[in-house]
């Protein structure tokens, strides 16, 4: 009994010290050798994705439409910084990236008047009604095969736009740069007609007109965790 015994204890140390020689030549640790192997789903990426957000202190929407001011062609810009979204980056596989539903609140617009910025909440979004304009995207096209730091890209985006109980398809195109690894910025623009959502503008005193054209953009810093 004590010889078999001193035999297993033999074939142990053979063992540990094979082990630890492979460990040796191949730089890894003796209790990884001895572990199963990863599964394969274990290795296909799993931890290369990370979750970003829109910062609401930086990210904001903005329209851009021509109107006849007192005879006199004027812009009206609209701001409005308060935007909810995000999306899913892919690291390893850029073009599985996604991208959330994005919110705006639709009293938020801010212009150079206070009269035109009621008209727009009461009477052309009707926010009291519907408080929230939505945009879904459904494609993303231009995701790089690998993304960069401090690289810009071109990029577009398809998804359904509701404004009021309507719902478009609106595509949007732009740019965008990751600036650190966890901060993204950019600046998506889409071009939509206001008889698609039918959006009527009120009889105002002196604008003689509106464009039908409406350029949405949306400017986002996107911050992971």
């Amino acid at each position: 009994m004590r010889f078999r015994r001193d035999v297993l204890i033999l074939s142990l140390l053979v063992f540990c010290v094979a082990a630890c020689s492979q460990a040796a030549a191949t730089g890894e640790d003796p209790e990884i050798l001895a572990a199963e192997p990863p599964k394969a789903e274990e290795s296909s990426g799993a931890g290369s994705e990370a979750i970003f957000t829109l910062d609401p202190e930086l990210s904001k929407a903005r329209f851009i439409i021509g109107e006849i001011l007192a005879n006199q062609p004027n812009t009206v810009i609209g701001v409005n910084s308060q935007v909810q979204g995000g999306g899913v980056l892919n690291f390893a596989d850029p073009a599985l990236s996604t991208l959330d539903e994005f919110l705006i609140d639709s009293s938020g617009f801010v212009t150079d008047s206070n009269l035109r910025n009621r008209a727009i909440s009461r009477f052309i979004l009707q926010s009291g009604r519907y408080p929230v304009i939505k945009y879904q995207p459904t494609g993303i096209d231009g995701i790089p095969s690998a993304i960069t730091v401090g690289e810009t890209v071109p990029f577009g985006v398809v998804g359904l736009l509701t404004i009021r109980e309507i719902t478009q398809e609106v595509a949007f195109t732009g740019e965008a740069t990751m600036v650190a690894e966890d901060r993204v910025e950019g600046l998506a623009t889409a071009t939509l007609l206001r008889s698609d959502f039918e959006l009527t503008i009120p009889s105002v005193p002196r604008v003689a007109g509106v464009d039908e054209e409406v350029i949405l953009e949306i400017e986002f810093v996107a911050i992971a965790g």
